[in-house]
């Protein structure tokens, strides 16, 4: 049974950190098509239509070429980005392992039910469910390294600020996000000054 809690804590663990970077790239992804439409609708307008139309809105000629110079390199730029980082297909692999994990934490409830039936399951029940599990998250896309200890921070911090909406669900958000970020770090620097005060 402690295996198996300390799987269904590393895959809620995955599974927020996962989210959290699909939900993120998915944005940074949604905001580089938007500034490339947005340039490349500006560059059409003075590009193809009359000229004395922007004149009339206080662009003259040599502005106007500015503009178009301006957002044809820009739309360019914006091409080269979407070349490079490729945030949409990174969402699209942290939303699949987000899927894989969302499989493998229902896996884990259900053999943790079984366990605790009536009935009860059997040593093989648990090994099975293992070697599935593993199965299911094998090949995901892994987290990086310089990213995981703050994504492991948002995911606690979350779980904290969930028991207490638990206990109280009218509670401000914002307000008990700063109230938990507060009294844990004021926690953390408590205890460094202590453990340094008993290295000396």
């Amino acid at each position: 049974m402690s295996e198996l809690a300390r799987r269904r804590r590393v895959v809620d663990l995955m599974l927020t950190a996962h989210s959290i970077l699909r939900d993120r790239y998915a944005r940074l992804a949604t905001a580089v098509d938007v500034a490339g439409l947005a340039f490349s609708v500006v560059l059409c307008f003075f590009t193809f239509v009359d000229p004395a139309l922007p004149r009339y809105f206080g662009a003259g000629d040599e502005l106007s070429r500015i503009v178009v110079g301006f957002c044809a390199g820009a739309v360019f730029f914006v091409s080269l980005v979407q070349l490079r980082v490729d945030w949409k297909a990174r969402s699209e692999r942290h939303g699949k392992a987000v899927e894989r994990l969302v499989r493998a934490k229902a896996l884990y409830r259900r053999v943790k039910h079984e366990l605790e039936s009536v009935e009860g399951g059997t040593k093989g029940d648990l090994v099975r469910a293992f070697q599935e599990g593993d199965a299911l998250i094998e090949d995901i896309i892994p987290i990086p390294d310089r990213k995981f200890v703050r994504l492991k921070a948002l995911h606690n911090r979350k779980v904290l600020v969930s028991r207490v909406l638990d206990r109280f669900p009218a509670a401000s958000l914002p307000i008990l996000r700063w109230v938990v970020w507060w009294r844990h770090t004021r926690g953390a620097v408590r205890s460094g000054a202590t453990d340094h005060g008993s290295d000396g």
